[in-house]
C-alpha cells in the first residue's frame, strides 16, 4: 500500500475554510466604531446573533442608521452570508 504525503498543510486548510459565524466576532466584520459600539450596546458580539436578526430590527438599533445598516449589509455580503442581490432588495431602507 502506497502512501501519499498531503500537500496541504492543515494551518493552510483551515484559512480555506469560510468562517463560522456562530462565533466569528463582529470585530472581524471591518465595522466603523460607531457601528461596532452600537452593536455592542445592544449585546451583540458574533456575526451568528445578527444573521438571527429581522433586517428591521438591525435597521433600528439605536445608533445604526442608514449608514451603518448598508455598512453591516456590505461585510456580510462580502464574506458571504447573504446572497449577491440582498443590497437591491434591502439596502436602501430609510431613504
Amino acid at each position: 500500500m502506497e502512501t501519499t504525503e498531503l500537500k496541504i498543510t492543515p494551518t493552510e486548510w483551515l484559512k480555506t475554510c469560510p468562517p463560522d459565524p456562530l462565533i466569528m466576532t463582529i470585530i472581524n466584520l471591518g465595522l466603523s466604531g460607531r457601528t461596532y459600539n452600537a452593536l455592542r450596546r445592544k449585546g451583540i458580539e458574533t456575526v451568528g446573533q445578527i444573521l438571527e436578526m429581522s433586517l428591521y430590527d438591525l435597521y433600528n438599533i439605536r445608533g445604526i442608521g442608514n449608514k451603518g445598516y448598508i455598512e453591516v449589509l456590505t461585510s456580510l455580503l462580502r464574506l458571504g452570508y447573504l446572497p449577491f442581490n440582498a443590497m437591491d432588495k434591502f439596502g436602501k431602507v430609510g431613504e
